[in-house]
């Protein structure tokens, strides 16, 4: 265990955690670590704003992503399924 990582903010382990090598995957470590023992120092805390409407916070929040398609579905469109 890398105990420079104890301490970075919450925001500055968000900020490298994403990195694929040994810094990334400390970070990410010490990021599960914190979980699970429910500390936060509070820095990667988004606010939201009040006056927002409802809708424009759930458009925020909620952004769609693109779900994985299933292989076999892949294969049956190519004409390779079975």
């Amino acid at each position: 265990m890398n105990l420079t990582f104890l301490n970075l903010t919450d925001k500055g382990l968000l900020a490298v955690c994403d990195l694929q090598n040994t810094v990334g995957k400390e970070a990410r470590r010490e990021i599960k670590r914190r979980q699970m023992i429910g500390y936060s120092d509070g820095t990667a805390i988004r606010l939201v704003d009040r006056s927002m409407e409802a809708e424009e916070v759930f458009a925020i929040l909620a952004t769609p992503r693109k779900a994985p398609a299933a292989r076999k579905v892949e294969k049956k469109i190519a004409g390779r399924g079975r």
